[in-house]
Protein backbone atom coordinates (compact mmCIF):
# COMPACT_ATOMS: atom_id res chain seq x y z
CA UNK A 1 0.00 0.00 0.00
CA UNK A 2 1.27 3.45 -0.86
CA UNK A 3 2.08 5.76 2.03
CA UNK A 4 2.06 9.54 1.88
CA UNK A 5 3.90 12.27 3.77
CA UNK A 6 2.67 15.86 3.82
CA UNK A 7 5.33 18.22 5.15
CA UNK A 8 4.80 21.91 5.84
CA UNK A 9 6.88 24.97 6.55
CA UNK A 10 4.06 27.26 7.72
CA UNK A 11 4.06 31.04 7.39
CA UNK A 12 2.61 33.91 5.40
CA UNK A 13 4.07 32.04 2.44
CA UNK A 14 4.20 28.33 3.25
CA UNK A 15 6.12 25.49 1.73
CA UNK A 16 4.17 22.27 1.29
CA UNK A 17 5.59 18.99 0.05
CA UNK A 18 3.66 15.81 -0.62
CA UNK A 19 5.74 12.64 -0.91
CA UNK A 20 4.50 9.31 -2.23
CA UNK A 21 6.29 6.39 -0.58
CA UNK A 22 6.34 2.65 -1.01
CA UNK A 23 5.00 0.75 1.98
CA UNK A 24 8.55 0.00 3.20
CA UNK A 25 9.72 3.57 2.48
CA UNK A 26 12.45 2.26 0.15
CA UNK A 27 11.07 4.32 -2.74
CA UNK A 28 10.16 7.96 -2.08
CA UNK A 29 8.94 10.25 -4.87
CA UNK A 30 7.89 13.88 -4.94
CA UNK A 31 4.19 14.11 -5.69
CA UNK A 32 3.96 17.86 -5.12
CA UNK A 33 6.24 20.68 -3.98
CA UNK A 34 4.69 24.16 -3.78
CA UNK A 35 4.69 27.51 -2.01
CA UNK A 36 1.25 28.77 -1.09
CA UNK A 37 -0.50 31.59 0.72
CA UNK A 38 -2.29 30.91 4.01
CA UNK A 39 -5.69 30.06 2.52
CA UNK A 40 -4.30 27.71 -0.13
CA UNK A 41 -2.12 25.99 2.48
CA UNK A 42 -5.16 25.29 4.63
CA UNK A 43 -7.04 24.01 1.59
CA UNK A 44 -4.30 21.59 0.54
CA UNK A 45 -4.03 20.26 4.10
CA UNK A 46 -7.80 19.78 4.19
CA UNK A 47 -7.81 18.07 0.78
CA UNK A 48 -5.09 15.56 1.60
CA UNK A 49 -6.26 14.80 5.14
CA UNK A 50 -9.79 14.20 3.78
CA UNK A 51 -8.53 12.03 0.88
CA UNK A 52 -8.48 8.67 2.65
CA UNK A 53 -4.80 8.20 1.78
CA UNK A 54 -2.44 6.49 4.25
CA UNK A 55 -1.05 9.88 5.27
CA UNK A 56 1.24 11.30 7.92
CA UNK A 57 1.72 15.04 8.43
CA UNK A 58 4.80 16.83 9.71
CA UNK A 59 5.06 20.60 10.21
CA UNK A 60 7.78 22.90 11.41
CA UNK A 61 6.97 24.10 14.91
CA UNK A 62 6.75 27.74 15.84
CA UNK A 63 7.85 28.99 19.23
CA UNK A 64 6.81 32.37 20.56
CA UNK A 65 9.72 34.28 22.03
CA UNK A 66 10.28 37.90 23.04
CA UNK A 67 11.65 38.47 19.53
CA UNK A 68 8.43 37.12 17.99
CA UNK A 69 6.45 40.05 19.36
CA UNK A 70 8.70 42.49 17.52
CA UNK A 71 8.00 40.90 14.16
CA UNK A 72 5.09 41.52 11.83
CA UNK A 73 2.77 38.76 10.59
CA UNK A 74 3.92 36.02 12.97
CA UNK A 75 0.40 34.67 13.48
CA UNK A 76 0.29 32.83 10.14
CA UNK A 77 2.54 30.01 11.32
CA UNK A 78 0.57 29.39 14.49
CA UNK A 79 -2.77 29.50 12.67
CA UNK A 80 -1.63 27.03 10.02
CA UNK A 81 -0.25 24.65 12.63
CA UNK A 82 -3.69 24.79 14.27
CA UNK A 83 -5.44 24.10 10.95
CA UNK A 84 -3.18 21.12 10.24
CA UNK A 85 -3.59 19.75 13.76
CA UNK A 86 -7.39 20.12 13.51
CA UNK A 87 -7.70 18.21 10.23
CA UNK A 88 -5.27 15.52 11.37
CA UNK A 89 -7.19 15.04 14.61
CA UNK A 90 -10.50 14.98 12.75
CA UNK A 91 -9.28 12.23 10.41
CA UNK A 92 -7.06 10.38 12.93
CA UNK A 93 -3.90 11.14 10.97
CA UNK A 94 -0.52 11.24 12.72
CA UNK A 95 0.64 14.84 13.18
CA UNK A 96 4.19 15.72 14.18
CA UNK A 97 5.87 19.06 14.93
CA UNK A 98 9.61 19.39 14.40
CA UNK A 99 11.84 22.25 15.58
CA UNK A 100 13.23 24.60 12.93
CA UNK A 101 16.78 23.58 13.85
CA UNK A 102 16.28 20.14 12.23
CA UNK A 103 16.31 21.76 8.79
CA UNK A 104 20.08 22.14 9.13
CA UNK A 105 20.42 18.38 8.67
CA UNK A 106 19.39 18.60 5.00
CA UNK A 107 21.29 21.42 3.21
CA UNK A 108 20.66 22.34 -0.42
CA UNK A 109 23.40 20.01 -1.68
CA UNK A 110 21.71 17.06 0.01
CA UNK A 111 18.35 17.94 -1.55
CA UNK A 112 20.04 18.02 -4.95
CA UNK A 113 21.94 14.77 -4.36
CA UNK A 114 18.73 13.00 -3.36
CA UNK A 115 16.84 14.38 -6.36
CA UNK A 116 14.52 16.37 -4.10
CA UNK A 117 15.50 19.85 -5.29
CA UNK A 118 12.62 21.61 -7.03
CA UNK A 119 13.66 24.92 -8.64
CA UNK A 120 11.78 28.14 -7.96
CA UNK A 121 10.13 29.80 -5.05
CA UNK A 122 11.61 31.55 -2.03
CA UNK A 123 12.92 28.42 -0.31
CA UNK A 124 9.84 27.57 1.74
CA UNK A 125 9.15 24.36 -0.22
CA UNK A 126 12.79 23.38 0.29
CA UNK A 127 12.35 23.87 4.03
CA UNK A 128 9.25 21.65 3.95
CA UNK A 129 11.29 19.04 2.06
CA UNK A 130 14.02 19.22 4.72
CA UNK A 131 11.42 18.43 7.39
CA UNK A 132 10.08 15.54 5.31
CA UNK A 133 13.58 14.07 4.97
CA UNK A 134 14.33 14.33 8.68
CA UNK A 135 10.92 12.87 9.51
CA UNK A 136 11.41 9.90 7.18
CA UNK A 137 14.83 9.16 8.64
CA UNK A 138 13.74 9.51 12.27
CA UNK A 139 10.28 7.94 12.14
CA UNK A 140 10.67 5.34 9.38
CA UNK A 141 14.42 4.67 9.41
CA UNK A 142 14.59 5.74 5.76
CA UNK A 143 18.01 5.21 4.24
CA UNK A 144 18.06 7.12 0.97
CA UNK A 145 20.43 5.92 -1.70
CA UNK A 146 23.45 8.19 -1.88
CA UNK A 147 23.17 9.52 1.65
CA UNK A 148 24.89 6.57 3.31
CA UNK A 149 27.90 4.59 2.17
CA UNK A 150 27.14 1.16 0.74
CA UNK A 151 28.97 -0.41 3.71
CA UNK A 152 26.38 1.13 6.08
CA UNK A 153 23.44 -0.55 4.31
Amino acid sequence: MTKWILAGDPGKKSGVVILQCSDDFADVQIHRSVELDEQATGQIVEFYTDSGLDLEVVFESFVITTETGKKKDTHYSLELIGVARYFCTKHRIPFTLQPPSLKQFAPNDMLRDLGFWVPGGAGHAHDAMRHAIVYLIQQHHWRPKGLYDEEDS
